[in-house]
């Protein structure tokens, strides 16, 4: 495959020795920019850590991406093959599965948190929807109920928390997810928990840049639609709001915050993840940035 052109990605379990020696011949440091074999440190039988290294690593991400979507095209073909009320019947086993599921882990972590982080320096930091990124220092706050999580629970209502608590709060591809009529609402109660001078940094899919991808898309439909409707694959996948500069400032703006400016992943401090705040989306090899980054000050 690198004979070909390929970009080849590949999980190596650790292990007490160095073990690529069937490898070493192709392999290269991967810091070196002519490196097309790149190697993350997983187990196969470990599922979580493999979502964990799909989701921070864009290349296993695209992976997986295809290779599900590859064995739903052919759960689908299989499905046509079976008469239409067993095809219900499974549906809705799967439904039932997936909330059941979904109800017992919630449940599990609920009576099973970790202990939210105390930082060395006294302050404190919030992470809203944080899914699978565990950044050292935050409290986790997302209804998935992962291992790391500190509070399984929606991140409108943060009553959990008192007045004037968080000295930053940072939600990434959160605030599309909250309805258009409720903004004001959620972003006055984030600012609540705010101490004065306090930032709340944001992230969430440009409209603007978006259409500048479907006009450069010849105004294909299917080339923005993830980012601005959601993948829709659960009941919180959904985009029910869109933003632009302009729009999410005023928001900023007419709920209290004095301060409102853009704000770089690679230059903030308390961001040494990877997450959609700079991660392009990619259509025919090209990559487009989708995200705007704005922050708050109380």
């Amino acid at each position: 495959m690198l004979s070909k052109g390929y970009e080849v990605h590949g999980i190596i379990r650790r292990a007490s020795t160095l073990n690529t020696g069937r490898i070493d011949h192709v392999y290269l440091d991967p810091h070196d920019p002519s490196a097309r074999l790149l190697l993350y440190y997983g187990d196969l039988s470990d599922s979580e850590q493999i979502s964990n290294i799909s989701y921070n690593n864009e290349g296993i991400h695209l992976i997986i991406n295809d290779m599900s979507q590859h064995l739903a095209r052919s759960t689908a073909m299989i499905l046509r093959n079976v008469p239409n009320w067993f095809r219900r019947i499974l549906r809705h086993m799967l439904v039932v599965y997936r909330d059941a599921k979904f109800i017992l882990r919630k449940g599990k972590r609920q009576l099973h948190s970790p202990c939210p982080p105390k930082s060395m320096n006294g302050k404190v930091y919030i992470h809203l929807g944080c899914g699978r990124i565990n950044a050292p220092g935050f409290i986790n706050v997302d209804v998935l109920p992962l291992p790391h999580i500190h509070y399984v629970q929606e991140v409108d209502d943060l009553s959990i928390f008192p007045n004037e608590y968080a000295d930053l709060i940072y939600a990434s591809h959160v605030l599309e997810h909250i309805s258009h009529r409720q903004l004001a609402k959620v972003l006055s109660e984030w600012r609540r928990i705010l101490k004065g001078g306090g930032i709340l940094r944001i992230s969430v899919p440009d409209f603007d840049k978006l259409i500048e991808v479907y006009s450069s898309q010849e105004k294909d439909i299917g080339a923005i639609m993830m980012p601005l409707m959601g993948g829709q694959g659960y009941s919180h996948n959904f985009h029910k709001t869109v933003f632009n500069r302009k729009y999410l400032t005023e928001l900023f703006l007419s709920v209290g915050f004095s301060i409102v400016r853009e704000w770089d992943p690679e230059e903030v401090e308390l961001h040494s993840f990877q997450d959609w705040a700079s991660r392009p989306i990619e259509i025919r090899r090209k990559k487009y940035p989708i995200s705007l980054n704005l922050e708050g000050v109380k």
